[in-house]
């Protein structure tokens, strides 16, 4: 389950605050609650779990800087856009639409700040923020610290 205003992602019993650090989520995925993955290029570390919000399935990447939570990302796993030959500029709006709603819907209010392709939310733990970029074919949903 994830909780966008609580900043929380509960999965396989273990939650992860937005301010958990390097040595929890490492200790978590010892205990198999979430993945410890690395770049193929030997970079930083990252942290992978999945969870669902409203009905959705999501990918999650945590990616740490200085042994903090620097960024979330969530990915959806139901996306009808699988590979280049499913992805078009109709089918990123819609799913951006169907975040907005989704973000929406959970927080209990519309974004806060609107820029082009850009919507976020101010909440106590940091800020959240739904975005689409058609050059990449991808809508996106960030949670970031404050």
């Amino acid at each position: 389950m994830i909780n966008f205003i609580e900043g929380e992602i509960n999965s396989g019993g273990k939650s992860i605050s937005i301010i958990s650090d390097y040595e929890y989520l490492n200790s978590i995925s010892e205990e198999g609650s979430v993945e410890k993955r690395r770049d193929p290029d030997g970079g930083e570390p990252y942290f992978y779990v999945e969870a669902v919000a409203d009905g959705m399935r999501f990918g999650i990447f945590i990616s740490l800087r200085a042994r903090k939570i620097d960024w979330i990302r969530l990915s959806w796993l139901d996306s009808s856009m699988k590979g280049w030959g499913d992805v078009s500029e109709n089918a990123v709006k819609g799913e951006y639409r169907l975040f907005l709603n989704l973000i929406e819907k959970m927080v209990g209010r519309p974004p806060d700040n609107k820029k082009d392709k850009l919507r976020s939310w101010d909440l106590k733990w940091g800020q959240l923020n739904v975005s689409n970029d058609l050059r990449t074919f991808q809508a996106d949903i960030y949670m970031r610290p404050r």
